[in-house]
């Protein structure tokens, strides 16, 4: 998935009669529901697109779809429980959402949305997942969070706002939202430029994307040091972040510089490959010290495993248009740590070029057993934190853990990240419920709990004085 996608058409589709059980799994009442508007037949299931109701940035009511990939066992078993991937940020295409019913899991995904999901922010998404975990047919302890670039900035984003979660794998996210789009807007003359006598742009897909960057600039302003975009970064919510997460990386990557990762990952690059004046390092855009914040300079080191993967000799590159110079990609398996929180997989390309994308070669990083692993594993009391579970107490307090204060018409305005005040509190119990079904996990919430300060003990002081059979019925309750 590329940082600028194509924009996916709504659906002018039907629901077919032999799909009524699909209305009826997916039904609900209120503004929380999903109306099903479209079904069609695919291999294995049955693709569903949906509409929902949220509140937008500024708190309007706003109405967006979700399109779903549902296994055909569910129309004859309205008893199953299965797992859920989300691909966040861009829509997934058919081909993956025949591939995830294949192995008997639902997938959903936006659909028919703009613009970019940086630029639109990630209430969509929140809002898409807090429904999909209400329905019956969904495993509530077995949901996965995926995607690539701006969604895989939406990945992170969501982890850090989901509980439970069996895992999360974004690709090339940025993690510094400030230093990314500076950097990209910032860039975008030298980018664009093309001078006499030279067949292509500068850095032509570099270009391509810098109306991301504004976009995104038109939301937070001009000054990319500020709180309100260090508040809109993953960096921010690294401790928030409590399940499984595969994180891949390229150093050759020039729209999701890897400097925001650590500087020492950077390679220094030929500067007379690039126009004059261009700048990459992070504290060119990014002048406030509290805000040069890199991923490993958030995370514990003990949290993460950082691996680096080679690109073999022979792999072909990919050239001005994108296009490979050669007729086969490499892939190179990915591996992930089963024990840390936090794998980052760095693939050594070399130095940034001005002609590359995420990618300099034509590779095909291998993450398949991931997914898998984390839909399958038993994860334990781990998944909740002190700085975790006061995320759900904010959340379901109605408040902002991270808010993003910006200027709207010369006023300053705090932008709206919360979904309906009851979507938020039922998705936080139906968390905490499902975390607590283990005595050592329901135990650990207890612990935490009473250690919070009695403002953000939202479910009450009686929580912590509780059996763990009453405290399962109070949150069933």
């Amino acid at each position: 998935m590329m940082l600028l996608a194509g924009i996916a058409l709504a659906s002018l589709g039907q629901v077919s009669p032999e799909h009524a059980w699909v209305r009826k799994l997916l039904a609900g009442h209120g503004r929380t529901a999903l109306v099903v508007t479209a079904t069609e037949a695919v291999k294995g299931g049955v693709e569903v697109i949906a509409r929902l109701h949220y509140p937008g940035m500024s708190g309007e009511t706003v109405t967006g779809q979700v399109k779903l990939y549902l296994p055909s066992l569910l129309a004859t078993d309205p008893e199953a429980r299965l797992p859920l991937l989300h691909v966040a940020g861009y829509e997934a295409d058919r081909n993956m959402g025949e591939a995830m019913v294949g192995l008997g899991m639902i997938l959903s995904t936006p659909h028919g949305e703009e613009p970019n999901p940086i630029v639109r922010g990630e209430n969509l998404d929140v809002a898409i997942l807090h429904r999909m975990r209400a329905l019956s047919c969904v495993d509530d302890a077995r949901v996965l969070i995926a995607g690539g670039s701006a969604g895989g900035y939406m990945t992170l984003m969501l982890a850090a706002e989901t509980f439970p979660l069996a895992g999360s794998q974004p690709d090339v996210p940025p993690v510094n939202l400030g230093y990314n789009c500076g950097y990209i807007t910032r860039n975008k003359p030298l980018a664009e430029a093309q001078p006499e006598g030279q067949e292509h742009q500068n850095m032509p897909v570099l270009n391509a994307v810098a109306p991301i960057g504004e976009g995104a600039t038109e939301v937070y302003g001009p000054d990319y040091s500020s709180e309100a975009w260090l508040n809109a970064s993953p960096v921010t919510r690294i401790a928030e972040i409590t399940c499984p997460t595969l994180i891949a990386v390229s150093t050759a990557d020039l729209l999701v510089p890897i400097n925001q990762y650590a500087a020492d990952l950077a390679q220094d690059f030929d500067e007379t490959l690039f126009p004059r004046g261009f700048r990459i390092a992070l504290d060119d855009f990014i002048t406030r010290p509290k805000a040069q914040l890199t991923f490993l300079g958030s995370v514990p080191a003990e949290d993460v495993h950082l691996v680096r993967l080679t690109v073999p000799t022979d792999t072909p590159k990919l050239g001005w248009t994108g296009e490979p110079e050669g007729p086969r990609p490499a892939t190179i398996k990915v591996p992930f740590s089963p024990t840390r929180r936090f794998t980052l997989a760095v693939l050594d390309e070399g130095p940034i070029e001005p002609q590359v994308g995420h990618l300099k070669y034509f590779v095909n990083p291998d993450k398949g057993d991931f997914l898998g692993w984390a839909a399958a594993r038993n994860w334990g009391p781990e998944q909740l934190s002190a700085a975790k579970l006061e995320r759900l107490m904010h959340r379901y307090l109605g408040r902002e853990r991270h808010p993003q204060r910006v200027v709207r018409d010369g006023s300053q305005v705090t932008l709206n990240r919360l979904d309906f005040p009851e979507a938020e509190m039922a998705d936080v119990r139906r968390g905490l419920r499902t975390f607590c079904a283990r005595d050592d996990c329901a135990r650990r919430f207890r612990e935490l709990y009473a250690q919070l300060p009695a403002e953000l003990q939202a479910l009450g002081t009686g929580v912590t004085d509780m059996s763990l059979d009453e405290l399962r019925a109070a949150l069933a309750d």
